[in-house]
């Protein structure tokens, strides 16, 4: 064999080396951005951004997720007539009922927002939240106040008994509504499931509520965009970009779900159970928390409390900040917490 054949055999090895070592990193090391947006989660829309190597099988992780979205879904959901919270408020009353773990979590922590707040956040406002019925648009009457009386007469946690896994309600005509809190558990949950497969870059968003795991496809924090609550009054789209980490962004709102009465008040689903009306110390509670059950269930109570109260009860809390609009004198304001990390406001005055 010539000294040429011997270079040249050298040469072709080198470049096959190299393009075996390219493919391997290509394959196995190189990460990209699977997003998936899927209608009807939750009576809402996911938004899903997996970042994993070329040869994990997403879309099973994906289907393995919403599985574990709707089993939830079958513990918490108010509208799903077999589901463990509907049972619960239909024979809590009357005997004991034994809870899921998922339900009894997810109690518990209402239960300690009850007191925390002194009410202003109340897991069995149902009635309250029925009798407005915010959701339905072709509505335009409001409650009488005999009516509301009623309602409000039912609310109360401190009339929840829960010992040893089982509950029992107090006062017939009580019901437990979740949707403070739930979502945002089912959230952590999803998050937890992914964790457990190996996924260690990902953000999983429902109805706006939100958990970013660890970094975003270039590498930094999670850019999350804060919807502007008024746009009939202020042009832009969004009002703040927000870098998040391995932390859960949830925001409550009075601009989705709402109805306009006849005198043109907007009737949202936040309802203070102190006044019995929907709140009106906020229009938009944007909370960073540890964990999306946190967030969820900060953001409700805060709307409710509003500004100022809930600015000084963040300041005291490790790990939570707040971004807070609200309306004083016919002008849109905006409170943040010392540590809340925003990059850009647009909103023009």
């Amino acid at each position: 064999m010539t000294r040429l054949n011997i270079a040249l055999k050298r040469i072709i090895l080198a470049v096959i080396f190299v393009a075996v070592i390219w493919t391997v990193i290509y394959l196995f090391f190189t990460p990209l951005l699977h997003r998936y947006q899927i209608k009807g989660i939750l009576g809402t829309d996911m938004d899903l951004q997996i970042i994993a190597r070329r040869l994990t099988d997403v879309d099973k992780l994906k289907d393995g997720l919403i599985l574990e979205i709707q089993r939830l879904n079958k513990v918490f959901s108010s509208y799903l007539p077999d589901s463990e919270l509907n049972k619960l408020n239909q024979t809590g009353y009357e005997q004991p009922v034994s809870l899921s773990n998922e339900m009894e979590t997810v109690i518990k922590s209402g239960i300690e927002f009850g007191s925390v707040s002194g009410g202003a956040f109340d897991i069995t406002a149902l009635p309250l939240i029925k009798l407005w019925n915010a959701v339905d648009k072709s509505k335009s009457d409001t409650p009488s106040h005999k009516e509301i009386l009623k309602a409000r007469s039912l609310v109360d946690y401190r009339n929840i008994s829960l010992n040893k896994g089982k509950l029992r309600l107090k006062q017939k005509g009580m019901a437990l509504g979740l949707g403070g809190s739930a979502k945002g558990y089912i959230i952590d949950a999803g998050i937890k499931y992914l964790r457990n497969h190996g996924i260690k870059n990902a953000l999983l968003n429902i109805g706006g509520d939100m958990y970013a795991v660890g970094k975003n496809i270039r590498n930094t924090s999670w850019q999350i965009s804060i919807t502007n609550p008024r746009p009939d009054r202020y042009s832009k789209d969004m009002i703040s970009v927000v870098s998040v980490e391995n932390r859960a962004l949830a925001t409550s709102g009075d601009y989705e779900r709402y109805r306009v009465s006849k005198s043109g008040e907007r009737i949202h689903h936040i309802i203070d159970p102190k006044t019995g009306y929907p709140a009106r110390e906020s229009i938009s509670v944007s909370i960073l928390a540890p964990t999306a059950l946190l967030a969820d269930s900060i953001a409700t109570m805060i709307f409710v409390i509003g500004p100022q109260r809930g600015l000084d009860w963040v300041e005291r809390e490790k790990g939570v900040e707040a971004f807070i609009i609200y309306e004083r004198g016919g002008k849109i304001e905006r409170a943040l917490s010392s540590g809340f990390p925003v990059s850009t406001i647009k909103i023009n005055k």
